[in-house]
């Protein structure tokens, strides 16, 4: 009922202004419709089981598939679904199981967000992980088709974020807005001063640009909820991780002489930058002191008597 009271006093301003111009105010895109918001069947109700299935969070086991519970609960209003999952597979059987998961996502509609891989200490990729998105209608048949023979469950972790609330907020104003600004097109369309209509225009552009914020918005909280996240990772049978040799330590007597051999090395390096800085300074200096000599050698030479 909150949300409702909400829209209703968000609506009523512009009902009334869609309603003096004598036409309906259109419903926006995504409410009530498409991928837009719908109040769940209570509980009990009937069609509840139907509802539960369109949701996919009763989806069926495939024979040999991994152990993996097969009822998620019913989404209660608009929920973003997600799950975190570890599998151990066979022995040189990552790059199989890999592909079977990429398969698996593309086969149900989703698709690859990113993947990482990890090669063991002879250099052959033995785990990795997947990011990837399927419909939340097959959140549960994404898992379920994994063949329990291959697929070690290790960890599984569900989670979910409720967008009712948000939905309907953003639904509303939505509304809100359309109706302003077709209310706004008609007193621009039943008006003759030039004066009036470039005022309506600058306000039907500043509510345009509310209404494709607004609208932007509730496609990107729809998106989420239309499509759940499942990150998997799978790492085979006793994989190890890369592990680094340890340096081996040197004794002291051999670390001091290496030590005062690169600080002899360091200070024979400083006086040769040293000299190669004041080479030019050097030679202009010579070049100054010669070249005044001679020139008080060539004052002192004076001509003879007469």
């Amino acid at each position: 009922m909150p949300g409702r009271t909400v829209r209703i006093l968000l609506l009523a301003p512009c009902a009334v202004l869609a309603a003096a111009c004598g036409d309906a105010v259109p419903a926006p895109q995504g409410l009530n419709g498409g991928t837009g918001y719908a109040p769940a069947p209570a509980a009990g109700a009937a069609g509840s089981s139907s509802a539960a299935a369109d949701h996919g969070l009763t989806a069926t086991t495939a024979p040999g598939a991994a152990s993996i519970p097969s009822d998620l609960g019913l989404a209660q209003g608009r929920v973003e679904r997600s799950v975190s999952a570890r599998f151990v597979v066979p022995h040189d059987g990552f790059l199989t199981a890999f592909d079977q998961v990429v398969s698996r996502t593309t086969g149900l509609g989703g698709y690859v967000v990113d993947s990482t891989t990890t090669p063991d200490p002879t250099g052959r990729i033995s785990s990795g992980a997947l990011t990837v998105k399927v419909p939340s209608a097959h959140l549960g048949d994404l898992l379920n088709g994994l063949p329990a023979d291959e697929f070690t469950v290790s960890s599984l972790n569900y989670g979910s974020v409720d967008h009712t609330a948000e939905t309907v907020d953003l639904g509303a104003r939505l509304a809100a807005s359309i109706a302003h600004r077709t209310a706004l097109e008609r007193l621009r369309d039943r008006t003759g001063s030039i004066a009036e209509i470039a005022s309506l225009e600058q306000q039907i552009a500043q509510v345009q640009l509310e209404v494709d914020q607004e609208q932007g918005a509730l496609n990107a909280v729809n998106a989420r909820v239309d499509l759940a996240t499942a990150s998997i990772a799978l790492a085979e049978k006793g994989a190890r991780p890369v592990v680094t040799p340890a340096a081996h330590s040197d004794p002291a007597l051999v670390r001091a002489l290496r030590t005062g051999w690169d600080n002899a090395v360091q200070l024979m390096a400083g006086g040769v930058l040293v000299l190669v800085t004041a080479l030019p300074v050097a030679v202009l200096v010579l070049a100054a002191w010669l070249g005044r000599r001679r020139l008080r050698r060539l004052i002192g030479v004076r001509p003879p008597s007469a």
